[in-house]
């Protein structure tokens, strides 16, 4: 009976009035379980907004709009945690941006709080079994593998395969500018991720990918784009509900909840190339190519306890390349529209790079001093716009979580903590916690200058414990562990592009949407997809 219920909604498109009707008698069930769960904990004294839909409760508002929208509204009105209803029915959500709050959970107890079964099958489905899946000891054992990989020296290794990529990109878009007459209107996008996964390749297993041209990198650009296009789609947000509550249709042939496994299938057959079904280096590979992060990373895993497998190692081959290339391009992009809609920052930039004397260095790069409005430029453009805007979390047993922010209830109780039962949803949306106007003032805009200026920053205490005291890279033992490489990367980049271009805003509407990461999409020209169209000219010595 269930194979063919399976089998009738792989052929159905359902309406919203004719979901409701299909699963309404589902949800009342779930309904009244959830009514008896709910007076067990605090979360029904949280604060939050009324109202939302019978069916899909407030989550279907939240996909709808611009990415963290809902959530920096919300924040700014009841408060730095909140309670939003479900849909299906589902036990009430808490989204938090109280840093005490975040601190419990991802550096105190990082193990008690979980990634949430939606998306650990969806992560695998991508990356594999690597180290963005894996949890507890699993997560400990890998990350202990990994570490040395990316450690400041090897980091600083890595540099000239950076500059390569970035003097390849800077003469391919110069080319193209002159080839145009002095001036191109580009999707940046391309040009972009084509560096960074040049960057990647060259970094991660010393591969070629001839910006953007070799076949490879057709293959995993299209199965990225078709994927992250399917996730801005509304289809992807009643896939990720039904999985939600039904786990098993993860089998059905729903589009984007598909295309998840195709990026994954392009790269794992890129990654057989280098590693032996042994788990070895193959021998093309060795002698000082293998001086990069998959042979630093197999030869950590040969020295240690816990050996990682080899569909592991390939995994992690899959998490470098989707993840060291696309979250770079995406913080990239939008920093460049936020400096072609604010050109005497964008020149201030260029002055300070240009009055340097030279192609900046390493060490010009990853001393703030050197280049103080860089650095700032770069902390704005990660603070408004982290690559990874969203994270979510489950409890995996009671617990009762400090709070910075004290709660008042209803009845004038002031909750100074708050008691959560396992298996309550949290949800951690960097970009709006990266925003919170009673934290940053002015959190939405983009204004490099706090991060130099004579009390620009807020109170230490206010902020969060990640990178530069913000949530871009999260915190904890889950703090991104390529952080450092993409600094480099994304100051490399930049530096170049500023230098010598100049960038002009071409006066669309750009939405931010979050489908794996932060994409940005025109308004009006959704069909398009993800894309950033920006003018560019050079700049005139």
């Amino acid at each position: 009976m269930l194979s063919d219920l399976v089998d009738r909604l792989t052929h159905l498109q359902f309406t919203d009035t004719q979901l409701g009707l299909f699963l309404g008698f589902v949800s009342l069930v779930l309904a009244l379980s959830i009514w008896r769960r709910s007076r067990r904990d605090d979360v029904h004294l949280v604060p939050g907004p009324s109202g939302g839909h019978w069916l899909w409760g407030h989550e279907r508002e939240i996909f709808l709009h611009s990415a963290g929208q809902k959530f920096s509204e919300w924040f700014n009105t009841y408060g730095q945690v909140v309670r939003y209803k479900g849909a299906f029915f589902h036990p009430d959500l808490l989204v938090v941006a109280d840093p005490r709050f975040i601190h419990h959970m991802l550096t105190e107890n990082p193990y008690n709080y979980v990634k949430s079964p939606v998306f650990r099958p969806l992560v695998e489905r991508l990356l594999g079994h690597g180290l963005v899946w894996a949890e507890g000891e699993e997560h400990k054992q890998q990350r202990k593998v990994l570490n040395p990989a990316f450690s400041p020296a090897n980091v600083r290794g890595m540099a000239p395969s950076v500059f390569e990529s970035t003097a390849k990109l800077h003469s391919s878009l110069e080319q193209a500018i002159h080839k145009n007459g002095g001036e191109i209107q580009t999707n940046v996008m391309k040009w972009t991720a084509s560096a960074t996964l040049d960057i990647i390749g060259k970094v991660g297993f010393n591969h070629d990918f001839d910006q953007g041209k070799s076949q490879d990198a057709k293959d995993i650009q299209k199965a990225w784009t078709d994927q992250v296009n399917a996730g801005m789609n509304v289809a992807a947000f009643y896939a990720q509900i039904f999985l939600r509550t039904f786990p098993f249709i993860l089998s059905i042939p729903v589009e984007a909840i598909q295309k998840q496994g195709d990026i994954k299938v392009v790269i794992d057959g890129l990654a057989k190339r280098f590693v032996s079904e042994k788990g070895e280096l193959i021998e093309s590979e060795k002698g000082e190519k293998a001086k990069n992060l998959l042979g630093l990373m197999m030869a950590a895993n040969a020295d240690g306890a816990g050996k990682m497998s080899t569909q592991q190692m390939i995994d992690h081959i899959c998490t470098f390349v989707v993840v060291g290339h696309e979250t770079t391009a995406g913080s990239l992009n939008m920093t460049l529209l936020e400096l072609s809609r604010h050109p005497d920052k964008q020149q201030r930039l260029r002055e300070e790079i240009i009055a340097l004397g030279r192609v900046p260095t390493y060490e010009d790069l990853t001393t703030p001093d050197k280049l103080p409005y860089l650095d700032a430029v770069v902390k704005e453009g990660l603070r408004v716009h982290p690559p990874g805007a969203y994270m979510d979390r489950v409890a995996v047993k009671d617990d009762v979580v400090p709070l910075a922010h004290p709660i008042t209830t209803p009845s004038g109780e002031v909750l100074t903590s708050l008691k959560v039962k396992a298996g309550q949803v949290i949800q951690i949306p960097n970009i709006s916690i990266n925003r919170v106007d009673a934290v940053w003032k002015d959190g939405c805009a983009f204004r490099p200058e706090r991060w130099i200026e004579a009390g620009g920053l807020p109170p230490r205490a206010e902020m969060q414990g990640g990178w530069s005291n913000i949530m871009s890279f999260s915190e904890g033992p889950r703090l991104c562990i390529g952080y450092r490489l993409a600094l480099l990367e994304y100051k490399c980049l930049l530096s170049m592009l500023v230098r010598n271009f100049v960038f002009h805003d071409t006066k669309v509407t750009i939405e931010a949407k979050f489908s794996a990461t932060m994409q940005p999409r025109v308004v009006g020209r959704e069909e398009e997809g993800a894309q950033l169209p920006l003018r560019i000219t050079l700049v005139e010595d």
